[in-house]
């Protein structure tokens, strides 16, 4: 308990610094912060292509894409193993966050169920897209920005 506390802590620290850094218009790095998902349980990322910074808002719409598809998969398909995809190409940066169907947590059913909603929103802010759904029994959710 005290070490999910302790981690708790740190990821909310952690957004909050992201946020200031975005209200300050310092870049985030994207790659970083995407790869550090890794070290979570059962979580495969990959990095294509070149890094390189992206302006505030849009590094930190993908981040939060990564980070909220990887938690909401993690509520709704226990135990099921994460691949997560950033792409840098000339003219756009994507982020894409796969998992098998499995069976759902006991937290399934709590939180508001706008995540994706809100995710959604945050990207058209800055000209992205999100898509999500089932491709047979593969949940995917795609992010995409230009840059």
């Amino acid at each position: 308990m005290a070490a999910r506390s302790r981690r708790l802590v740190t990821e909310g620290l952690e957004e909050t610094q992201r946020a200031v850094r975005v209200l300050r218009d310092e870049p985030i790095d994207v790659a970083d912060q995407v790869a550090a998902l890794a070290e979570e349980e059962k979580v495969d990322v990959r990095i294509v292509g070149d890094c390189r910074p992206l302006p505030p808002a849009t590094g930190l719409a993908l981040v939060r894409v990564a980070q909220e598809a990887v938690t909401n998969a993690r509520k709704h398909a226990v135990g099921a193993q994460i691949s997560v995809t950033l792409v840098f190409d000339p003219a756009s940066a994507s982020v894409d966050v796969e998992n098998n169907r499995t069976t759902a947590s006991a937290l399934s059913s709590t939180g508001t169920g706008y995540g994706l909603q809100g995710l959604r929103e945050r990207l058209e802010l800055v000209g992205g897209r999100l898509l999500s759904g089932w491709d047979g029994d593969t949940w995917k959710v795609h992010a995409d920005v230009p840059t």
